[in-house]
């Protein structure tokens, strides 16, 4: 199993446990190296993201933690930034680039809240058109390297969450995958990684992590490295499906997984201990 987990999140926005509940779990998990990337400050849904007067304090409680598991266990403090969210004013160790809103004629809309109101946008919005909704959705990712300065690209294809056996629109069809192409093509430049993430099985969406495997055989022919996560927001789920990301990513054709240890992006093969 990977031994080092970053894209987590904690009681400061929508998680359920404390940062250090989170870093006990990790450790007793058996990780390196455990990071925890709140969201970032968000105007326009202040309660999508950690409070502006809570970021001194998210900061506190996470080099506490540092200093608890210093020899034993990295703990790295991290942010989720997302592409409409102002540029932080405090440094982190790491930075996930996320799109979790669609802007749509000036107005943002959510891609994730919940599957009725994702249904609800794309009938009365979209007037039922679900790729003009996904090709939205890719145009912004296509540029979320640029806008969050990120370390990593979070779940690349979070469009597709509520989107299960394609019943909101057809991911098979050449709209969408031309859609998707087209921010792939834009972000492999950037040779950052991108990460298979595995928490909306874990909360009951998918039953497979983001990126689709055809996706993910893309990045692999181009070159694309990735890093394996699992977006918990529960201590029970920090390793969650890091088997199944594990089984997904050689099935598409990688052999090495990227980790943050001791300050450098390094490459590790699957399955090493």
């Amino acid at each position: 199993m990977i031994r080092c987990s970053l894209h987590n999140h904690t009681r400061f926005v929508d998680g359920a446990n404390t940062p250090k509940e989170m870093a006990d779990a990790a450790y007793e998990a058996g990780l390196s190296v455990f990071g925890i990337s709140e969201h970032s400050v968000f105007p326009y849904e202040p309660e999508s993201g950690v409070k502006e007067e809570e970021i001194p304090r998210y900061i506190e409680e996470m080099e506490a933690c540092r200093k608890t598991y210093h020899g034993r266990m990295e703990v790295l403090c991290g942010l989720e930034q997302d592409f409409y969210s102002p540029v932080p004013d405090h440094a982190y160790d790491y930075v996930i680039g996320s799109v979790h809103y669609v802007d749509h004629e000036g107005i943002l809309y959510s891609v994730d809240s919940d599957a009725r109101s994702v249904q609800e946008q794309i009938r009365n919005v979209y007037h039922c058109d679900g790729l003009v909704y996904a090709e939205e959705y890719f145009a912004t990712v296509a540029q979320v390297a640029d806008r969050t300065d990120c370390d990593i690209i979070g779940h690349f294809d979070l469009c597709t969450k509520f989107n299960e056996n394609n019943r909101l629109y057809d991911m098979t069809c050449r709209r969408y995958r031309q859609a998707a192409m087209q921010a792939l093509e834009s972000l492999l430049p950037k040779e950052i990684p991108f990460e298979i993430n595995s928490g909306a099985i874990a909360r009951g969406y998918r039953s497979q992590p983001y990126p689709a495997a055809w996706i993910l055989k893309e990045l692999h022919a181009h070159g694309a490295r990735i890093i394996i996560t699992s977006d918990a927001h529960q201590k029970e789920n920090i390793c969650f499906g890091f088997e199944l990301a594990e089984e997904l990513a050689l099935s598409c054709g990688f052999r090495t997984v990227t980790v943050l240890e001791n300050g450098i992006w390094q490459e590790r093969p699957i399955g090493e201990e």
